[in-house]
Order: C-alpha cells, then structure tokens, then sequence
C-alpha cells in the first residue's frame, strides 16, 4: 500500500509539474509577449545543466563523470537531440495553439512509444492497450481536426505533432541507446550540453536578429 501511495504521488507531482511548466511557456511566449521559443529552451536547458553542476561536482557522481562518458557519448547524443528537437518546437507550438490543444496532442505520446517499441524494441502491445491506443488515437485526431482552423494553429499543430513524435521515439529508443541505465540527474546533466548545441543554430538562424532589435 506505502508503495502504491508513493507511485501515485510520484505520477501527482509529475503531472503538477509538467502543466505547470507549460502554463508558464504559454504565459511567456503567448501573453506576456516573449516571442523567442527556442531561446527560451537554451535558457531552460543552460538553467537545469548550472543547476546540477554543483551536484555533479560532488564526490559520488565526479568519479562516475569520465566512464560514462567514453562508453555513453553516442547514446547521449542520441538523447540529448531527440530531446532538443522535443522541447523547441513543443514551445515553438504555444506561440499559435493553445495549451489545452498542445497537451491533448501530446497525449498521444503513449501511441508513438508503442509504434516504435514494435519496430525498435520488437514488442507488440496486448489487444487491450491495442484497442486503448486505438481510442486515444481518434481522441486525438478530433481535437487536431477541430483546431486546424487557420494556416498559424496547423503550423502550431505539425510543431507540436514533431515535438511528440520526437519524444516518443526518444522514450522507446533509450534503451539501445543506452548501455547503462543512467539515474533521471546524471542523464539531464549529460544531455544538456547536447540539448543547447542542437539549438543554437536555430535561435541564431531564426530568433537572434529579431532579439537584437
């Protein structure tokens, strides 16, 4: 019982999180005017990495640092670029579609881990999580029928879409990736750098002129 309750709690405040940081990118990109999305995301990115430091600079993870490095490197980077192409267009998608359209859309991650599991992993889901996919799917159509009303929202949409489908394929892909399971820090630690290496051409290609103004 102790155990379900902290599973739950886990689910709880990943959930309490994960809205709340994106309530927060659609204030700043879509209300208060900060029209910068993947700058947004190398600041986020450069945040959580100077964050860790400090930690990874302790004792028992700084011995771990060089190993995992040489044995891991191509898996981080395999990682670390799903995850740039994940969280700068998911935000670039909150400049034109609203948050409820971004997170049922994003709902469907589940789908795309479960496609590539077939063809990555070699596992096929169970007739119940077929037909509970199957749902979720429709479900998910609907919404992006209904919200595809004009060139700017189907821009958004196809933004977020690549942004779930990148994550999908990042989730069910980690595991031939990766060699060594890495705990959930040490992996943002590694992957950061990796994250905003990926975006900064981006941000120079298409935001910094305009953020220069």
């Amino acid at each position: 019982m102790a155990e379900l309750a902290k599973k739950f709690l886990l689910v709880l405040a990943y959930l309490s999180l994960n809205i709340s940081l994106n309530m927060l990118n659609k204030w700043l990109l879509s209300i208060y005017g900060f029209r910068f999305p993947i700058l947004l995301s190398v600041a986020h990115m450069t945040f959580t990495f100077l964050a860790l430091a400090p930690l990874m600079c302790m004792k028992t993870h700084r011995d771990q640092h060089a190993s995992t490095l040489k044995k891991q490197w191509l898996g981080l980077i395999g990682v670390g670029t799903f995850f740039a192409i994940n969280v700068g267009m998911n935000n670039y998608s909150l400049l034109t579609i609203s948050l409820s359209l971004n997170q049922v859309i994003r709902a469907s991650i589940p789908v795309v881990t479960a496609v590539g599991a077939v063809f990555i992993e070699h596992k096929t889901p169970s007739r119940r999580e077929f037909m509970s996919l199957l749902l979720l799917t429709g479900g998910v159509a609907v919404a992006v029928w209904e919200g595809s009303s004009s060139k700017h929202s189907a821009n958004g949409i196809v933004m977020c879409l690549l942004a779930t489908i990148s994550n999908g394929l990042m989730m069910c892909s980690i595991g031939r990736l990766m060699s060594e399971k890495l705990d959930v820090l040490r992996m943002t630690f590694y992957t950061a750098p990796v994250t905003i290496f990926v975006l900064l051409p981006f941000y120079f290609r298409m935001e910094a002129a305009a953020y220069q103004e």
